[in-house]
């Protein structure tokens, strides 16, 4: 009986270590003056229209950077960026801003008409001394329940130097 009980513990031991050697590691990933943490699951790809994405098997994280300087001169809120991020995206019927904190966040699904997929978009703006950022954190709409947390916790990594 004793024999059996120390195979239990040391089968369940030998689980638990291999599943904490496949956790995925926090990563520190940087695009210009925009860094945000995520975990070592996500690589670094280009994607058309955007400064840069993020994406592993089931998320993608499209950063879009917009200089300030293209302004020519006029100056507006991030709050204001926001609006102006919401009206460019109003054919997908994006909800009401919010506050993430003090990031404003909207949100909206979209069906890729080629896949028939829809997905769900959590839009979030920044700004940063030199530009404005609008940073999308994306998944299938039938997963993002299961998502919204590691959306919330990754946007409140993001940070700029």
């Amino acid at each position: 009986m004793t024999k059996r009980i120390i195979a239990l513990v040391l089968a369940a031991l030998i689980v638990f270590g291999l599943a904490a050697c496949g956790s995925a590691k926090e990563k520190d990933f940087t695009v210009e003056e925009l860094s945000i943490k995520l975990n070592d699951s996500f690589k670094a790809t280009d994607y058309e229209g955007y400064t840069k994405c993020f994406e592993n098997s089931d998320t993608a994280i499209f950063v879009l950077r917009e200089d300030k300087s293209l302004l020519g001169g006029v100056s507006i809120t991030l709050d204001q960026y926001a609006e102006l991020c919401k009206t460019a995206n109003a054919a997908r019927n994006p909800g009401a801003i919010a506050k993430e904190g003090s990031v404003p966040v909207f949100e909206y699904d979209f069906t890729n008409p080629d896949s028939k997929v829809q997905y769900h978009y959590y839009t979030t703006m920044h700004e940063s001394e030199k530009a404005f950022w609008l940073v999308q954190f994306v998944c299938e709409s039938s997963k993002y329940s299961s998502r919204k947390a590691d959306f919330t916790n990754w946007l409140k990594t993001v940070s700029f130097k």
